[in-house]
């Protein structure tokens, strides 16, 4: 039982026994809603205030500096370690208000961050900025923040926290990720960095990071659904394209790259369906030379690589002379459509 004030006179509230409100003009308590903002009980049918400046005793909804990338708030009243990747987790370092200035100083020296995080903190913050330069994807950040962190442990990133080590950070987690990027597009905002110095920064960075664990990424088939993208191809060839991409991976024992590979696999599949792309528009697509595609092309077999279903939809005359070709090692030989030439001749090199 609770006594309210209503115009002058006092009326008892009731609740029920789980502890919900009833209305002492229509005794119901469907009716009755919480307003958060101001705290006060009201009867949506009568209209009247309940019960004014009440305390909520339900979870706050906050939203923590480390959740900046979450949709929406969480109902939270503690948030998890600003930044896992520090010691410390960012938790570290507390003021304390205090007129004594001996006790401030000694406040100060016993919770300020350690060299390392501050290189680090320094580091990831540099990274940042390159990676918002470059709109990259979350998991690219993460992945780059993984190698600036293994550095961290192996005492290397002293010397390499400038931007154009982040940058290479950032084109190693991004060939990582297979999110492909080229060094040109690397370097847009950043002119007084030069190529050659950002090629010497990324050949560091792949010996300092040797046995750093990684997850393996089929490379080969996330770059064919941009190139594919890129060349207007769209499904279901394109699906098909890319799981001939991962067999082909499979397939090829020595080292290719996979925009090589890519390549190789499309400018296949173009004369197959006889379409009218050319070896150059693949090749400024793919970002590969028309030499490394024609000798991708000649350690590709046509039946392993690709499915029936994506075989069914090509031309039979242009499946039967691509392989003839392969045969006769000229696979690599053709510029456009299904034009791929059966002579048994070595393979000339298509005209860029």
């Amino acid at each position: 039982m609770f006594s309210q004030r209503y115009g002058g006179t006092f009326r008892v509230l009731e609740f029920t026994p789980d502890g919900d409100t009833i209305c002492p003009m229509c005794k119901d308590t469907s009716c009755v809603v919480k307003d958060n903002k101001s705290g006060d009980e009201i009867c949506r049918r009568t209209g009247r205030v309940l019960q004014e400046r009440c305390i909520s005793e339900e979870q706050e909804w906050r939203t923590f500096g480390n959740d900046a990338n979450a949709t929406g708030e969480s109902k939270n009243r503690v948030g998890g370690a600003n930044d896992v990747w520090l010691d410390d987790g960012g938790m570290e370092r507390t003021q304390i208000a205090t007129s004594n200035q001996r006790m401030a100083r000694l406040n100060d020296t016993a919770t300020q961050a350690s060299q390392t995080d501050r290189i680090l903190l320094e580091a990831f913050r540099t990274f940042r900025n390159v990676a918002n330069h470059q709109k990259v994807r979350e998991s690219v950040v993460e992945r780059g923040k993984d190698m600036i962190k293994h550095l961290s442990d192996k005492d290397q990133l002293q010397r390499r926290k400038t931007e154009v080590h982040m940058l290479a950070v950032l084109y190693l987690a991004c060939k990582e990720d297979g999110s492909f990027i080229q060094l040109r597009e690397l370097r847009v905002g950043y002119p007084e960095i030069t190529e050659e110095q950002l090629k010497n920064a990324i050949k560091i960075l792949q010996k300092k990071l040797e046995g750093r664990p990684t997850v393996a990424q089929n490379q080969a088939a996330v770059l064919c659904n941009r190139v594919c993208s890129k060349l207007c191809i769209r499904d279901p060839h394109k699906s098909l394209i890319a799981d001939a991409c991962t067999a082909a991976e499979m397939q090829i024992a020595s080292a290719v790259r996979p925009s090589s590979l890519v390549g190789a696999v499309l400018w296949l599949a173009v004369r197959m369906l006889g379409l009218t792309h050319r070896i150059k528009d693949i090749k400024d697509a793919a970002g590969a030379a028309v030499q490394t595609i024609q000798q991708a092309c000649k350690k590709l077999e046509i039946r392993k690589i690709f499915s029936d279903e994506f075989i069914r939809l090509c031309k039979p005359e242009a499946v039967l002379e691509l392989e003839g070709a392969s045969e006769a090692g000229a696979i690599a030989d053709g510029e456009g459509g299904s034009s791929a030439s059966s002579s048994s001749s070595s393979s000339a090199v298509a005209p860029a």
